[in-house]
C-alpha cells in the first residue's frame, strides 16, 4: 500500500520537532540510556582502559566480609540452597531468537554504556557499563538493592554446588550501590547467572540480555548500520515499509509509516491498530503515544534501515525493520501523477535491437516495452503515479537488492560495476560468461538462490529483493517469482539475432541501475569490438 492522499499537518510538526531533538541529542555522544547517569553512577575508568572494581574502585570500597554477613560466608555449605521455582518472582521472557549474538572481536576495544535485559522484575540493574577487550567481555552491573550477596556465572544450580572461590561478590560506589563484574559471552544471546538472596538465603535463577543496539556506532568494528547519510537520502518526507516481529494477538503497525529526514537524521512515525499503548522505548529514551482516532502513535528514531532494531511497546520487546528499498516520496501538499496524463518526453529507438523500446516521462521516469510485458520504471524517492494498470511491473529504481536468475542478466550487471545491487543469484557460476561475476557468485557476496528445494524460496521471501531478473526464455520461474509478489523482469537478450542487438539490453539495465551514460559508452564500445572481429573475420576469408 502506498498513500498518496493530504496528510496530518499535526503529525508533520510532530516529526518535523522530534527529528530535531533525536538530532541534538546524538550529537552530544550520549551512549547511556534516557535518564542519564549521574554522579552515583558505575565507577569511571582509572584511565588505563580498565575499571576498579575491587577496593580502589572510584570513589568505593569492596564490601567485607563483615558486611556481607559473618554467618552466611563461615562455610560453604551455606550457599547450597536453590529457590524453589514457584517462590520465584514472576519471570519475563528473554527472547533472544529474533538476534545474533556479538562476540568481543567484533568490537573495539573500550568501555560502552549497555541496555540489559533481565528476566526478573525484582532484579533491578540501574545501570550497565561494558567492558570489551580483544578477546573477551564483562559487564559491571550497578544494583541499588543490598539483597544479593553475590552473583554467578551460570545457573542457581550449578552455583550451589560451586566453590564460593567462584561467587562474584559486589564492590560499592559513594552511594552505596552494590557493582558486580561479570564475564559476559556475547551480546543479544539470552545468558544465565543466578544471584544470592542474603535475605532468603537461596540462589534465584536470573536471565540477562546485553543489547548491542543501545551501543554507539563506534564500538563496532564493521559499522552495523545504514544511515540516511550512507543511503544519501536527501531531507525530505517520504514513506517506508516497516516489518514487525514478536507482536502478539490482532494487534499490528501500520506500514508504510512516515518518515522524516533531516540533516542526515531520520525519524518515523510508528502508528499502532490498537489506541492502548502508552510507551515504547528505543535505546533507552521513552517516547508517550499521541492517541488520535481510535490509534496510538509515535515517532521514534530510526538508527538504522535494513537491520533488525529491538524496541520495546509498554513491556514487549519487539524488532522494526525499515526497507530502504520500499522508501518514496511523499509530499504533504501533492498528489501523485496520473499514470494515463504522463506524456512521453521521448521515445528511445533502439539502434539494433527488436525486442524492446523505452519511453521516456519527467521526472526520470521510463517505461519499458519488451515483447507483451511492461515496465514502469520509478526512481525510488519519487512520487508512484496513480492508475497504474495491473499488467504494469513497477520497478523502484535504482536497484538495490536484486534476485538474479538470468546469466546475461548477471554480465550486464558485471559490465556495470554494479554487482554489489545484486544479493541472490539463481543461475550457477559456471553458467556467467563474465569472469568477475562468476567469482563474485562463487563468494559470499552473492547467494546462490536456486529451486532446488523449498529453503531457496524461503530465503528469497524473507530477503525481500526490490527486483527479479528472470530468463525470458524460461516462463516457469519467472511464474514462481510472480508468486512471490516480487517484481519481475524478463530478460529476453539471448533472443536477440544481432550480437549488437542482445549488447543493446544493456541501455535497460543501465536504467535499473542508474547508470544509463556508462551504459551507453559500454554498449559503443562493444559494437566497435564486434565490428573489428567482423571485419578480422572478412579479412581472413579473403
Amino acid at each position: 500500500m502506498h498513500m498518496t492522499g493530504k496528510m496530518n499537518k499535526k503529525r508533520i510538526i510532530t516529526l518535523i520537532l522530534s527529528i530535531l531533538i533525536f538530532a541534538a541529542v546524538s550529537g552530544c555522544g550520549n551512549t547511556g540510556r534516557a535518564s542519564g547517569v549521574g554522579d552515583n553512577a558505575i565507577p569511571s575508568s582509572n584511565g588505563t582502559g580498565s575499571t576498579e572494581t575491587g577496593e580502589e574502585a572510584d570513589g568505593g570500597r569492596a564490601v567485607s566480609e563483615a558486611e556481607v554477613s559473618e554467618e552466611t560466608v563461615s562455610e560453604n555449605s551455606r550457599y547450597g540452597k536453590v529457590a524453589d521455582v514457584a517462590d520465584d518472582t514472576a519471570p519475563e521472557e528473554t527472547d533472544d531468537s529474533n538476534l545474533t549474538p556479538v562476540t568481543a572481536s567484533e568490537l573495539n576495544k573500550g568501555e560502552y554504556l549497555i541496555e540489559t535485559g533481565c528476566s526478573s522484575p525484582g532484579f533491578e540493574i540501574a545501570d550497565t557499563l561494558l567492558m570489551a577487550e580483544d578477546v573477551s567481555m564483562n559487564a559491571v552491573l550497578r544494583i541499588e538493592s543490598d539483597e544479593y550477596l553475590f552473583i554467578y556465572p551460570g545457573t542457581a544450580s550449578e552455583a550451589a554446588s560451586d566453590s564460593e572461590d567462584n561467587y562474584i561478590s559486589p564492590a560499592q560506589n559513594d552511594a552505596g550501590d552494590r557493582l558486580y563484574k561479570i564475564p559476559v559471552e556475547a551480546l543479544d544471546k539470552a545468558l544465565s547467572y543466578a544471584a544470592y538472596s542474603g535475605d532468603k538465603g537461596e540462589w534465584y535463577d536470573r536471565t540477562l540480555l546485553f543489547k548491542s543496539s543501545s551501543l554507539p556506532d563506534e564500538a563496532f568494528k564493521v559499522s552495523r548500520y545504514k544511515t540516511a547519510k550512507e543511503l544519501k537520502i536527501e531531507d525530505g518526507m517520504y514513506y517506508i515499509d516497516v516489518d514487525t516481529e514478536g507482536i502478539s494477538g490482532e494487534d499490528s503497525i501500520g506500514s508504510p509509516a512516515l518518515l522524516l529526514i533531516q540533516e542526515g537524521e531520520a525519524a518515523a512515525m510508528i502508528t499502532w491498530s490498537s489506541p492502548e499503548h502508552e510507551h515504547m522505548t528505543v535505546d533507552g529514551m521513552e517516547f508517550d503515544a499521541d492517541k488520535e482516532d481510535e490509534e496510538a502513535s509515535f515517532v521514534i528514531p530510526v538508527k538504522s534501515f535494513d537491520q533488525k532494531l529491538s524496541v520495546t511497546a509498554d513491556t514487549a520487546e519487539i524488532t522494526l525493520y525499515f526497507d530502504s528499498a520500499t522508501i518514496t516520496a511523499a509530499d504533504p501538499d501533492g498528489e501523485a501523477p496520473a499514470y494515463k496524463s504522463m506524456k512521453i518526453r521521448e521515445k528511445i529507438i533502439p539502434e539494433y535491437a527488436t525486442g524492446f523500446k523505452i519511453d521516456s516521462y519527467d521526472n526520470n521516469i521510463y517505461r519499458i516495452t519488451a515483447g507483451k510485458d511492461r515496465y514502469l520504471l520509478v526512481p525510488r524517492l519519487a512520487l508512484l503515479p496513480s492508475g497504474i494498470p495491473a499488467d504494469v511491473t513497477v520497478i523502484r529504481t535504482p536497484v538495490r537488492r536484486a534476485y538474479v536468475a538470468s546469466a546475461s542478466g548477471m554480465d550486464f550487471f558485471s559490465q556495470l560495476d554494479s554487482l554489489g545491487n545484486v544479493g541472490f543469484s539463481g543461475c550457477e557460476a559456471d553458467e556467467i560468461t563474465e569472469s568477475k561475476a562468476s567469482a563474485l557468485v562463487e563468494s559470499d557476496d552473492i547467494h546462490y538462490a536456486g529451486w532446488d528445494d523449498a529453503s531457496d524460496s524461503e530465503e528469497l521471501i524473507n530477503s525481500r529483493p526490490d527486483l527479479a531478473v528472470a530468463d525470458g526464455q524460461n516462463d516457469e520461474t519467472g511464474k514462481k517469482l510472480k508468486e512471490l509478489s516480487i517484481p519481475v523482469f524478463a530478460d529476453r537478450s539471448g533472443s536477440e539475432e544481432d550480437p549488437r542487438g542482445k549488447a543493446e539490453w544493456i541501455r535497460i539495465y543501465g536504467l535499473l541501475n542508474g547508470e544509463y551514460g556508462r551504459a551507453l559508452r559500454i554498449f559503443d564500445a562493444e559494437c566497435k569490438k564486434i565490428d573489428a572481429a567482423e571485419k578480422d573475420d572478412m579479412d581472413s576469408a579473403d
